[in-house]
């Protein structure tokens, strides 16, 4: 820690910018075709041993349940995607299961005298060849058609960018090994760190 003098004075704040030097926006002038709409996905999805997918779609408040047979881990780099008439924010953590490695945690804690319950879960109802996704509701829970067109927009993104969604996951994950192997082979030297501080108020007594 290194004390320094303080500065004679502060720098003033940029200053602000001037009513009317920036022409209104008015989406009136606007054709109502040519708005794109902005929305937000809020899920969080589970991969099962890359077979399907369990979705947990928060919408307003509420939680819908979607089983799906496309493989949500290629979407964890996903941000934002667009359609022909809306623009998405995508907010989808995922988690991966692995049968074998759940059933090695059962056979261990069964060893030491623990129970563990395994996570795998199947789907409710067995999926076609062709992707597809079904929502799990209560009978008398109506469902929104707005989680409906969610869904239908983000599967169809899926469906038409499968292929470079799966090249950048792998990449991803490859430079994310390399970078590990480099940090182990090459680990950084503790460094000294020189902070300046000074006093920006006077004394109060």
């Amino acid at each position: 820690m290194r004390r320094v003098a303080a500065p004679a004075e502060l720098p003033s704040p940029p200053s602000a910018v001037k009513a009317g030097s920036r022409p209104s926006f008015d989406l009136s002038q606007w054709d109502e075709a040519d708005v794109i709409q902005l929305a937000n996905i809020y899920l969080h999805a589970t991969v099962y041993d890359d077979s399907h997918s369990k979705l947990v779609v928060n919408f307003e408040r509420e939680r819908y349940t979607v089983w799906t047979n496309l493989n949500f881990k290629y979407l964890q780099l996903l941000g934002s995607f667009s359609t022909a008439d809306r623009r998405y924010n995508y907010f989808g953590p995922t988690c991966q299961i692995d049968p074998e490695l759940e059933a090695i945690n059962v056979r261990l804690a069964a060893e030491k005298g623990f129970t563990y319950t395994s996570r795998w879960e199947d789907p409710p109802v067995p999926f076609a060849a062709e992707p597809e996704y079904v929502l799990v509701a209560e009978e008398d829970r109506a469902v929104p058609e707005e989680v409906y067109r969610q869904l239908d927009d983000l599967l169809g993104y899926y469906m038409a960018n499968q292929e470079r969604l799966r090249i950048e996951y792998h990449n991803d994950r490859q430079l994310r090994a390399a970078h590990e192997r480099y940090r182990q082979a090459h680990p950084q030297e503790p460094q000294d760190i020189v902070l300046n501080y000074s006093r920006m108020s006077a004394p109060t007594e």
